[in-house]
């Protein structure tokens, strides 16, 4: 079901507007040994890059909500200086990631909404998502949103093949022309990743 975010049709990643979307978010990752319920766990367990314990206590969570209420536990460790610098590079690596070890079905999530704008929902955080109004619209920064876009975008000029369009999406929004995330930080990778295998090159 389309929405209208301004004179832009917007797609939605909700599970009330399009079920088949919200079912591919649950799709689980695996970083450097230890498993995530998807992107969300890994973009927490990114700000304890010195805590490898708390970070796998992350990864055990459930889903994505679970893996946030975790992070902000009041006894966590200090969460990494610079967070707030590259948390966008985090959560572009964590997505990049996903398309990565889910080539087949993050990315036919995405081509859905091809030729639309992407909405992260949500009515309380308007910096990552954007809050539904009663004329169609969508108020907020939509940020997750437009990584989703962006990604796709580079899907789609990559002709589908999703280890290239990952690489591409982080070249161009980061500088860096290759790179997913590993519990440390966004560090390059070997290209030839497939189904969780992950070759972290030293650097």
């Amino acid at each position: 079901m389309p929405c209208r975010h301004g004179t832009s049709p917007v797609h939605a990643v909700q599970r009330p507007l399009r079920p088949a979307v919200e079912h591919d978010r649950r799709l689980s990752l695996k970083v450097a040994g230890t498993p995530h319920s998807g992107p969300e766990s890994l973009y927490q367990a990114l700000k304890f890059p010195a805590r490898p314990d708390v970070q796998k206590d992350i990864g055990r969570q459930s889903n994505g909500m679970a893996a946030k209420k975790r992070a902000y536990r009041p006894d966590n460790p200090p969460v990494r200086p610079d967070w707030n610098r590259i948390k966008k590079y985090a959560m572009m690596a964590a997505l990049a990631t996903k398309l990565q070890q889910h080539p087949d079905a993050f990315a036919a999530a995405l081509m859905e909404t091809s030729g639309r704008l992407c909405a992260e929902v949500s009515y309380r955080d308007f910096y990552w998502g954007a809050k539904p109004r009663q004329d169609g619209s969508y108020t907020g920064r939509n940020v997750l949103g437009r990584m989703l876009t962006k990604l796709r975008r580079k899907l789609e000029q990559a002709d589908g093949d999703a280890d290239q369009a990952a690489h591409a999406f982080l070249e161009r929004h980061t500088g860096r022309s290759r790179g997913t995330a590993d519990h440390q930080r966004p560090r390059p990778v070997d290209r030839n990743v497939r189904g969780g295998k992950r070759r972290v090159k030293a650097k």
